[in-house]
């Protein structure tokens, strides 16, 4: 998110973009929603733990109109 916002997935339908975390030794991997609010800043509006299998529920596809709508 720090470095290249605009290459994590958008959610379909919304302003939100998807970053996932890493599995380190005692801390489960997150899954973090987020929309970008210009070139130097983004907003987190969900952080969550994820147990195996928990992001197959996710429609990560573009919003195919182009317009972005708020959640």
């Amino acid at each position: 998110m720090a470095f290249h916002a605009e290459s994590c997935p958008k959610m379909a339908g919304t302003i939100l973009r998807v970053a996932f975390t890493d599995r380190f030794p005692d801390a489960a991997p997150m899954r973090i929603l987020f929309s970008i609010d210009d070139d130097d800043n983004v907003t987190a509006h969900w952080i969550e733990y994820l147990e195996p299998g928990m992001d197959e529920d996710l429609d990560l596809g573009l919003d195919a109109s182009g317009d972005d709508i708020p959640f």
